[in-house]
C-alpha cells in the first residue's frame, strides 16, 4: 500500500482578530512556536504578534511583526494527543503537525485520560513514526521485547477469539517488524510463493 502525506504551504487569509486570536509562527533558530495577535491585518500587511519570552532564545524580542501571509492560524482542537494516528489530525499543516508530536511526547495521556509514559511512536496509516527521545524508554527494553512477544504468540494464536487484543494498538517499531516477518514467511494464497518484504527506514 502506498500513503501520501500532504502538508498545506503556510500562505494563509485574511488574520483577523474577530476570527484568529492565536497563530504559529516560523521563528529563526526555534521553528514554529505559537503566538498571541496584538495587531491584525490582512493577507497584504503585517501582524504584530506576542511570543511566550521563555520559548525564545536569549535576546530574541518577544513582540514580533512579521507578514501575515508567513502566518498559520491555531485551529482549536484540530489534533488530539491521546489519538495514534497523525491521518486524524483535522489540519494537516507542518506546525500543528509537530506540536502534536510535542503534545504527545511531553504530556502523553491513554485513551481513557490517565497519564502514560511518554509517546515516542505514532501511526500514519500503515508508517509508524517515531521520536528519538535522547534517553532509554522502557517499552523498548529487554522486558518490554519479552513481553511483547508473549504477547504475539498469544494474540496469532488466537485470533478466532474476539477478546484477543492486539499488542501493538499502542504503535511501536516491532509492530513493523513483525508483519514484515509474518508476511514474508506465510504464502498469501495456496500455491503462491511467500512475498519478499522491504521497511523503509528514513530519518
Amino acid at each position: 500500500h502506498h500513503f501520501f502525506f500532504f502538508l498545506q504551504p503556510h500562505n494563509i487569509p485574511a488574520v483577523m482578530s474577530t476570527e484568529v486570536t492565536e497563530v504559529y509562527v516560523d521563528v529563526p533558530e526555534l521553528g514554529w512556536t505559537r503566538a498571541v495577535v496584538d495587531t491584525p491585518g490582512d493577507a497584504e500587511s503585517t501582524v504584530t504578534l506576542s511570543i511566550d519570552a521563555s520559548e525564545l532564545p536569549e535576546g530574541q524580542e518577544a513582540q514580533v511583526t512579521v507578514p501575515a501571509a508567513k502566518l498559520h492560524p491555531v485551529r482549536f482542537g484540530a489534533f488530539d494527543p491521546t489519538e495514534f494516528d497523525l491521518f486524524r489530525i483535522g489540519d494537516l499543516h507542518a506546525a500543528p503537525l509537530l506540536f502534536c508530536l510535542t503534545a504527545r511526547y511531553e504530556a502523553a495521556l491513554t485513551p481513557q485520560g490517565s497519564l502514560t509514559t511518554k509517546q515516542q511512536y505514532h501511526r500514519m496509516g500503515e508508517m509508524v513514526l517515531s521520536v528519538n527521545p535522547f534517553q532509554s524508554m522502557t517499552y523498548n527494553s529487554n522486558d518490554a521485547r519479552a513481553e511483547c512477544l508473549s504477547a504475539l504468540e498469544e494474540y496469532h494464536g488466537g485470533r478466532s477469539n474476539p477478546s484477543s487484543v492486539s499488542p501493538f494498538a499502542v504503535p511501536h517499531v516491532w509492530h513493523v517488524a513483525d508483519n514484515a516477518y509474518r508476511n514474508a514467511m506465510k504464502a498469501p494464497l495456496p500455491g503462491i510463493q511467500r512475498q519478499e518484504q522491504a521497511v523503509l527506514i528514513s530519518g
